[in-house]
Parts: structure tokens; C-alpha cells; sequence
């Protein structure tokens, strides 16, 4: 699958989310609540978290729990066939106010960028991509770390939580679309190899899949620009929007501007400059330099690094062109990037792409 620059980025890993993605696992495998209540004091969260399954808890908390949840998972099903049953059956409505906003979202590539712009309210663990394809199809690309946070994930968890995230995006796209609007991905792809129920993966997401391949992902035809969701009402919409974002900073507490400046520098498409940042975080450049050098760090060395991640990440896709990466990162042009580039790896865009 031939990639170009994408045009929506985002981690849904946060550091602080809701308990309610645990919670909503152990009942979908039958837990009684007092079961439940057990596996919460064994796993180290606070067992109120049933009577208020909106508080929230870190990340290494949750994927403790799940790598608890996956290492019982049965024998019917691989642990990827497990994973996108559940995650077939998540409700819109499962995301409180965000799943709101998303209903009346005016369009659904709005979903997806709500999901990525609040991602404490949705408690997934993918990095995902939304990226147009050299064809002319959409490719929602999604990847999941080992240790974001301090876990340690299983790689059985991350084929489990990266399966998750797919199958309940789908799920979402089937809850805001009206019913005649049958729009489902012309292919899967998963980064692993085949497990022994991938039949029954294919007829849970109904699309073809392939495994083995370089990287998971769904493929959409490109009417999925243009899908709408049945319900889209922009009064609504920006009802929903605002409590989401109010909600999402309320989890934010505990992390860093230097977090949140770096997660905007990666979903902007291209990387944005200072004051757009500012804005977006409703400060002014003065007080966001000044809050960032009390956290140590600067504006240009959290863009630097950005930038040389997100250039590394795109040359190791050989159909990219260096100019798209150039333009993708924001850079005047070729020479502007190569140099910076050398700067950062003391190599070229073509020497690092002949060595990775």
C-alpha cells in the first residue's frame, strides 16, 4: 500500500483516562460485580471505581488490568478474535459527551478528529493515522507501544488493544451513519501472523483481511470524506464540542504543556509554528515560552524533536518523496529540510533512507 503524507494524526494513549474501558471488558465477559470489585483490588485500582466509573486512572494502571484480562482470555477465540468482538459491540454512547459530539459531528473524518483532539475521553492505546492512499482510498493506520507511560505491555496486549481500537472505530463509524449508509472498509490489514479464527475477524469487521502485512490497518474507499453522520446538526455539534473540551482539560491536570504542545506539533498537518500553538492552547506566545522553560524545555527544542521523529517515521515509507516529508514538517523546501535533518541525525534524508 503506497502512503502519502497524512492528513490527521493523534495518540489516544493518554497518561490519565477513565477507568470505564476496564470495567466495560470484565462485564463483557460476564464478571459479576463482585468479581469485578476483586480483580480491581488485585489489580491495584480503588474498587469505588465501580460506583463512579468515570474517575480516572493512569495508564500503567489500565494496561496492568489488561494484561491481567488477556492473560485469562479463552481458548474459543486468538486473543486478536477476542478483541474485535469486543470492540464490534462498543456504543458511541459508551464515550459520554464526546460520543455526543461525535453523533452530531457534521462529518465523519469529524469523529475520528474529535477522538484524536480529546483522547482522555475515549480510553483507546493506538497512535493512528488517517492517511490518503497513492490509489485514492483512505487508510486508518494504527500502531500501539509497548511501554507508553511507564507499562509494560505483553505483546499479546498490544495485538489485543490495537485490534480493540480498530474494531470499535468501525463500531463507531456504524453507530453515526443511518443504516442504509453501509460503509464498510474494502480491506484489513494486521501487522501479525494469521491466528487460527481469522475467518471469523473478517466476518466480525466484513471486509476482507489480510495478516503479516507491514502494518494494521483499515482501508476506506474515498466516499468516506464525505460520509455524514445521520443526525450531523452544527448547533448541537458545538454544544457537545465545548463540553467535551472542557471535560478532556479537567483530565489534563496532571500533564505537562510540554506533553500537550508536543501533541499538537504531531497532529498538525504540517507542523504548526508558535503562535498557532499558543492559540490553540488560549495563551499568548509570551506565557507559553515562559510556562515551557519552567518545565525545562522550549518551544523549538519540543518542535525539533517532533519534527525529527515524524521525519524518520515518514522516510521509512520508500514511496514518499523527501519533498512531501519536507512540506509535511513544515520546511520552505528541500535544502531547508536536508540541512535541519543532517543537523538532527548527522546524515541526509537519502543517507538515513539507504541505511533504514
Amino acid at each position: 500500500m503506497a502512503d502519502v503524507a497524512p492528513f490527521l494524526v493523534g495518540d489516544l494513549a493518554t497518561p490519565r483516562r477513565s477507568v470505564l474501558g476496564v470495567l466495560m471488558q470484565l462485564a463483557w465477559r460476564g464478571r459479576s460485580p463482585e468479581a469485578q470489585r476483586t480483580f480491581l483490588l488485585n489489580a491495584g485500582v480503588p474498587p469505588i471505581a465501580l460506583d463512579q466509573p468515570d474517575i480516572p486512572i493512569t495508564y500503567a494502571q489500565e494496561v496492568a488490568c489488561l494484561n491481567r484480562i488477556t492473560a485469562e482470555l479463552g481458548p474459543e477465540h486468538s486473543p486478536m478474535g477476542h478483541a474485535a468482538h469486543f470492540g464490534s459491540g462498543v456504543e458511541v454512547t459508551s464515550y459520554g459527551v464526546l460520543g455526543l459530539a461525535m453523533m452530531y459531528a457534521p462529518d465523519l473524518m469529524c469523529c475520528g478528529e474529535l477522538s484524536l483532539r480529546f483522547p482522555e475521553l475515549c480510553w483507546g492505546h493506538a497512535r493512528v493515522e488517517f492517511r490518503p492512499t497513492a490509489d485514492g482510498n483512505v487508510a486508518q493506520v494504527l500502531t500501539v507501544s509497548g511501554d507508553a507511560h511507564g507499562s509494560r505491555a505483553t505483546p499479546v496486549l498490544q495485538q489485543y488493544v490495537t485490534t480493540v481500537d480498530l474494531a470499535a472505530s468501525l463500531a463507531i463509524v456504524r453507530c453515526v451513519l443511518a443504516p442504509d449508509q453501509d460503509l464498510r472498509p474494502t480491506e484489513a490489514t494486521f501487522a501479525w501472523p494469521k491466528p487460527f479464527d481469522a475467518e471469523a475477524i473478517a466476518a466480525v469487521l466484513g471486509c476482507p483481511v489480510r495478516f503479516g502485512c507491514r502494518q494494521t490497518a483499515m482501508i476506506f474507499g474515498p466516499e468516506v470524506l464525505q460520509a455524514q453522520p445521520r443526525l450531523a446538526n452544527p448547533l448541537a455539534f458545538r454544544a457537545y464540542e465545548r463540553q467535551a473540551a472542557d471535560l478532556a482539560a479537567l483530565r489534563r491536570v496532571d500533564v505537562s504543556l510540554a506533553e500537550q504542545v508536543r501533541r499538537l506539533l504531531w497532529a498538525g498537518q504540517p507542523v504548526p509554528d508558535r503562535d498557532p500553538v499558543a492559540r490553540m492552547l488560549a495563551m499568548s506566545p509570551r506565557t507559553l515560552a515562559r510556562r515551557l522553560g519552567e518545565e525545562g524545555t522550549s518551544f523549538r527544542a519540543i518542535r525539533n524533536e517532533v519534527r525529527q521523529q515524524r521525519a524518520q517515521r515518514s522516510l521509512g515509507t520508500p514511496e514518499r518523496q523527501v519533498s512531501e516529508v519536507a512540506d509535511e514538517l513544515g520546511f520552505s523546501d528541500v535544502t531547508a529540510f536536508s540541512r535541519a535533518f543532517r543537523s538532527w541525525t548527522g546524515l541526509t534524508p537519502t543517507e538515513f533512507r539507504r541505511g533504514s
